[in-house]
């Protein structure tokens, strides 16, 4: 089996798994941007909030903006390495 060939087939073994990781990253950071967006109009509810809950709502909005940047990466590396396959095939 070529090089080419094994490349290929190992991708399309691990699409499916990087699909659903992708899906579940992807409707977890759609709850959680709901989420914001519902704090975001109840400015009582922020002005309301002690120190501590400031400090967990900054916390979670930069774990939140993390996620987002994994997802964007690993979607540009599925894009890049599909790429890549494509332009290899087409020799």
């Amino acid at each position: 089996m070529s090089k080419l060939s094994r490349i290929k087939t190992e991708y399309l073994n691990l699409a499916p798994k990087i699909d659903v990781d992708i899906n579940a990253l992807s409707a977890r950071l759609k709850r959680e941007l709901k989420l914001m967006g519902d704090l975001q109009n109840e400015p009582n509810l922020i002005a309301d909030m002690n120190d501590l809950d400031r400090m967990q709502l900054q916390d979670a909005m930069n774990k939140q903006q993390q996620a987002m940047q994994i997802l964007s990466n690993i979607l540009k590396n599925a894009h890049d390495t599909l790429k890549a396959i494509i332009q290899n095939t087409r020799g």
